[in-house]
């Protein structure tokens, strides 16, 4: 019998900053295995969500599940070990480290980080030796391996962006938010990427959702398109729905062209990458 309780959702998500009401009550649900789409224009509150979802922001009213467990209140290292990763629109590499060190950096539950696990040596060393292979396997994936031990500053914007998810797979997620995944890479490393999310769905089952403001790549990658505009849900259906709803085509899809430059949501500052 299957279960009634959402893979995951969100409930009424409210998110101000001062006078701006950046979410207005949205709501909505991503089914276990899919592919789902978030799209809006610039300012619509999609980086938002993602922010409050992966606990960057903390919401001022709204429920978050997945699982069947509360998301909302927590931290983001506890959203990441419940199974949520995610991407940003700005790539976030350790500079600093090689190439191979930022994917081994993101495994989850390492024996070597607690005093009680590092002074087990053969242990943490065993850990150490599967957490290089699972790395190494995910560079020959997004075809990186072969600078594996080269600085991650030596990586173009676009491999940067190949990197940054080989880390995420590397936490072994459920649910994956990607933020515009293709945005500034060549087309053709935008769509290597996005074959590996293919990929990554039917070989291992993991659910993405995807902010995207390429209609060819949401329109032939996705299962579901939701879509926002001022800080609310408008629209959630199929692709072939979404591309007939009048409301979207005003708001989205006849504008998508336009020459106006982005007016970026608030992303919260962290601490320095190296």
């Amino acid at each position: 019998m299957m279960s009634s309780t959402p893979f995951f959702h969100v409930e009424g998500l409210e998110k101000r900053f001062g006078g701006f009401r950046a979410v207005a009550g949205t709501s909505f649900k991503i089914e276990d295995g899919s592919i789902t789409a978030l799209i809006g224009p610039n300012g619509a509150g999609k980086t938002t969500v993602f922010n409050l979802i992966s606990a960057f922001l903390t919401l001022d009213s709204g429920l978050i599940e997945f699982r069947g467990s509360r998301v909302d209140g927590r931290r983001p290292h506890q959203v990441s070990r419940l199974g949520i990763g995610r991407t940003f629109q700005t790539t976030r590499v350790l500079r600093k480290l090689s190439v191979l060190d930022n994917v081994c950096v993101a495994a989850q539950n390492q024996p070597g980080e607690r005093l009680r696990g590092a002074m087990f040596r053969p242990r943490y060393q065993r850990s150490e030796a599967d957490v290089n292979r699972r790395a190494l396997e995910l560079l020959d994936l997004v075809g990186l391996s072969a600078m594996a031990r080269e600085y991650a500053a030596t990586l173009s914007g676009g491999q940067r962006k190949l990197l940054e998810f080989a880390r995420v797979m590397m936490q072994e997620p459920s649910l994956v938010l990607l933020d515009e995944p293709t945005a500034g890479v060549l087309p053709t490393l935008g769509q290597t990427l996005i074959e590996h999310v293919k990929t990554q769905r039917r070989d291992r089952g993991t659910t993405f959702m995807i902010i995207e403001h390429n209609m060819d790549v949401v329109m032939s990658v996705s299962d579901r398109v939701i879509v926002m505009n001022e800080g609310m849900v408008i629209a959630d259906g199929t692709p072939g729905e979404i591309q007939v709803n009048e409301m979207v085509i005003e708001a989205y899809l006849g504008t998508h062209h336009a020459p106006a430059g982005p007016a970026r949501e608030p992303v919260p500052s962290g601490p320095d990458d190296d």
